[in-house]
């Protein structure tokens, strides 16, 4: 009996350790990273691995794809409360509100105050995800994310097919009629001369702010914001009559108000089409392309010599630390030590992506240092924004335009008429 007893004991005490050991293998890391880019994951690998060497800290990097796949992830994670130390929505504010709420994302302005961490990012980087003093959601006021990298949009072109055209490769438009003869001469030659995701009204919009700028300035945008301007005002319709302008030359496939911008990088890499108005982010895509693009870019030309266009540019990839993880501090260093510039030189090399660091100031790639630039140099954040239903409405009747179903004037009435409902609203 009291040999079957200790037999007992022995496999009580076999089972406590297998379980303790089986605990240590679930909680090996110290710091978990949940993310959606497989372009990403080596360089991330090569970064964990820097900092375990440095610091003796366990990080590790879950690569979930697609973006649906991830999203969906995050939402059962939610739900069981396991989203782990470092991780991303991918959400408005709204939804980002509701994480906060939980206690899953943590207030990170004392940590962004101190050694003035913030200090090293660009400016437009940071608004992301600030909330204000008294926001609708009741949030304590403060910035709940850290930016990794920036996204700019911008003119890619294809040097080659110009070359193709009979145009000078290394001299891109510098003013919008010189934009409009290059756009006859591809077409002339057969070549598609532009391409870009019009079919969304963001990306239609976005390309219609550097006109906004460059026709109307700051101050004209704010008074229309603050109905002090009219959208039928002449200054309106010249940047309605640019789109008439493109497609009376024939800029546009007529399949551009079906095309997303990811059917539109897919054309461009391609070799399909000279021009695309897209993002910083297909860098990667270009780079790879099975036939490889003699790439050149530029900003959208201003409407003339006496005015100029600056870019856009905006945070690219998020990350949030979750504010109930034991380990939040070390979430918290490892993003400080993750947004230097030895980190966001080696990411850029390997990914193409533009720094969020605005202090760097070398070893960046080539092509990298226009955006980066470019991002130095770029248009600040408005204090105000159109409201979204007006904005809505804007990119709408600047698609009605491409397709022929409303004039310039017309197109600024439609959205004149929206204003002023929502005035009274």
């Amino acid at each position: 009996m009291n040999h079957f007893k200790l037999i007992v004991c022995l496999l009580l005490v076999f089972v406590f350790f297998g379980a303790c050991r089986k605990n240590v293998i679930s909680t090996k890391y110290d710091v978990v990273v949940w993310h959606w880019m497989p372009e990403k994951q080596k360089a991330f690998e090569v970064l964990a691995k820097k900092y375990l060497q440095e610091t003796g800290i366990r990080v590790v990097f879950k690569n979930y794809y697609p973006k649906d796949v991830y999203r969906n992830k995050v939402s059962m994670a939610q739900a069981a409360k396991e989203l782990p130390e470092i991780f991303s929505p991918l959400a408005d504010k709204i939804e980002i509100a509701s994480f906060i709420q939980e206690g899953f994302i943590a207030n990170l302005s004392k940590d962004l105050n101190e050694e003035s961490w913030k200090d090293v990012f660009f400016e437009e980087a940071l608004v992301k995800d600030y909330y204000e003093n008294g926001n609708e959601w009741n949030i304590d006021p403060g910035i709940y994310s850290i930016p990794l990298d920036m996204q700019s949009l911008i003119i890619f072109y294809n040097k080659d097919l110009f070359a193709k055209a009979g145009l000078d490769p290394n001299i891109p438009p510098s003013i919008w009629q010189e934009f409009i003869e290059i756009g006859k001469k591809l077409k002339q030659a057969n070549i598609k001369p532009f391409v870009s995701g019009f079919a969304q009204g963001w990306f239609i919009g976005s390309f219609a702010k550097f006109y906004e700028m460059d026709i109307l300035g700051q101050k004209g945008i704010l008074e229309t914001i603050n109905g002090k301007l009219a959208y039928t005002d002449e200054k309106w319709v010249k940047i309605f009559n640019l789109f008439k302008d493109m497609q009376d030359n024939d800029f546009f496939a007529p399949s551009i108000m079906n095309m997303t911008n990811n059917e539109a990088e897919k054309e461009f890499a391609s070799g399909k089409a000279a021009m695309i108005f897209g993002g910083s982010w297909a860098l990667p895509m270009y780079a790879d392309a099975k036939k490889k693009i003699n790439l050149g870019i530029f900003l959208p030309p201003p409407v003339s010599k006496s005015s100029y266009v600056k870019s856009f540019t905006s945070g690219g990839t998020y990350f949030y630390v979750n504010q109930s993880s034991p380990n939040k501090q070390k979430a918290i260093d490892f993003l400080k030590w993750l947004t230097q510039i030895s980190q966001q030189v080696l990411l850029s090399q390997e990914t193409l992506s533009i720094p969020a660091n605005k202090e760097i100031k070398e070893q960046l790639p080539k092509i990298l240092n226009i955006f980066y630039d470019n991002a130095k140099n770029a248009y600040p954040p408005l204090p105000k924004q159109e409201s979204w239903q007006v904005t809505n409405y804007f990119s709408t009747n600047l698609q009605a335009i491409i397709i022929g179903e409303k004039s310039p004037v017309e197109a600024a009435k439609y959205v004149q008429v929206e204003k002023q409902k929502q005035i009274k609203n």
